[in-house]
């Protein structure tokens, strides 16, 4: 797997963007639920790799302006995508490495609300699905701000991560990762 950590800090207006790509900040959570859709995408998709992708997004906004999100995706070849995210319990945890303003604390975990947006968005794929990889999909990391995140912020991040892997983006170039983001921020 190409291991690569990628940081956009001013290439999209009002948004500060970091990505790990199969090769996750060392984040552990302590989960306490989960939720499970399954998509059967009207033209599946058969990706040849695992893929591991986390997003970092700051918006340059008062409020609803931060998430962190990783997801683990394992490619099979049953033309279904089964999706799995994992909820955590409220610890207290502190992330320190982070892109959020400097006064907003970000605690380690996905709380019920942000993965309740998650499975939103994965539910709204699975009524409209074209083109979706098959295998399994694990939403199993996060970080929320104290105060400056929101189910939209969470929702944004989703389905970022979901244009990212149905692109393949173990076999993309980092023009090519930045016309994906681009197109997902501005349209």
């Amino acid at each position: 797997m190409n291991k690569q950590i990628h940081l956009f800090e001013n290439e999209f207006k009002n948004h500060r963007i970091r990505i790990w790509l199969n090769n996750p900040p060392p984040i552990s959570m302590d989960i306490i639920d989960s939720f499970e859709h399954q998509i059967r995408p009207k033209i599946p998709i058969l990706l040849k790799s695992n893929i591991s992708i986390v997003v970092e997004m700051n918006k340059n906004q008062n409020a609803s302006n931060y998430a962190l999100l990783g997801a683990m995706f394992i490619p099979s070849d049953n033309e279904v995508l089964q999706v799995k995210g994992l909820i955590s319990q409220d610890t207290g945890r502190v992330l320190l490495d982070n892109m959020a303003k400097p006064n907003d604390m970000i605690q380690i975990g996905i709380p019920f609300e942000y993965a309740q947006a998650i499975s939103n968005i994965t539910l709204s794929f699975k009524y409209y699905a074209n083109l979706l990889p098959t295998g399994h999909l694990l939403f199993n990391l996060g970080a929320h701000a104290a105060v400056g995140s929101s189910k939209a912020i969470f929702a944004n991040v989703t389905r970022l991560i979901y244009r990212l892997l149905i692109a393949d983006v173990n076999n993309l170039n980092l023009e090519e990762k930045k016309i994906i983001i681009h197109n997902h921020l501005y349209e």
